[in-house]
C-alpha cells in the first residue's frame, strides 16, 4: 500500500455506506440503518501513514521489519520528516546518464573500477536505494 491508500482506507472506514443492522433489543433490533463507519481522527490516519512509510523504508533499506519498533514514535516521526528529502536526493542522483564504459585497454582497470564506485553511488535500484548500498560483499546484513 502507499499513502494515498492508507488515506483512502481511512475515508473507507469513515463512512463505508450501505446499511446494517440497527442492533439491540426490542421489535426493531433487525431494521436496517445506514452504516455511519468509524470515526478515525487525523492523529490516527497520520500515525498509521507514518508506521506505512516505516515499514516501506525498512523494506527499501533491506532491513528486517521488527512490530515492537513502531511505537518509537520519534525515529519514525524522523523518518516521516525527511521521507521528501530522501525522495528527491533519490531522483537527484538517478539523474546521472553515465553508463559503465568497456574496459578497452589493460592500463584503465583503475579508471574503471573507480569510475564503476561513482557509478553505483549515483544509480538507483528497483526499490529507491543507491546500487552501492545494495551491492555488497556479503548477502546477508550486518548485525
Amino acid at each position: 500500500m502507499d499513502d494515498k491508500d492508507i488515506t483512502g482506507l481511512c475515508d473507507k472506514i469513515r463512512s463505508p455506506g450501505g446499511v446494517i443492522q440497527k442492533g439491540g433489543k426490542g421489535a426493531r433490533a433487525n431494521d436496517l440503518v445506514p452504516n455511519i463507519g468509524i470515526k478515525i481522527g487525523f492523529i490516527a490516519e497520520k500515525n498509521l501513514r507514518q508506521a506505512r512509510f516505516y515499514i516501506y523504508h525498512m523494506h527499501r533499506i533491506q532491513r528486517p521489519f521488527v512490530p515492537e519498533h513502531v511505537d518509537r514514535l520519534p525515529m519514525i516521526r524522523e523518518f516521516w520528516t525527511k521521507r521528501f528529502e530522501l525522495e528527491k536526493e533519490g531522483i537527484k542522483s538517478d539523474i546521472t546518464k553515465e553508463d559503465i564504459k568497456p574496459l578497452k585497454k589493460d592500463g584503465d582497470v583503475r579508471k574503471t573500477l573507480e569510475d564503476l564506485d561513482n557509478l553505483l553511488m549515483n544509480k538507483l535500484g528497483a526499490g529507491g536505494s543507491p546500487l552501492a548500498y545494495v551491492t555488497r560483499k556479503e548477502v546477508a546484513l550486518p548485525e
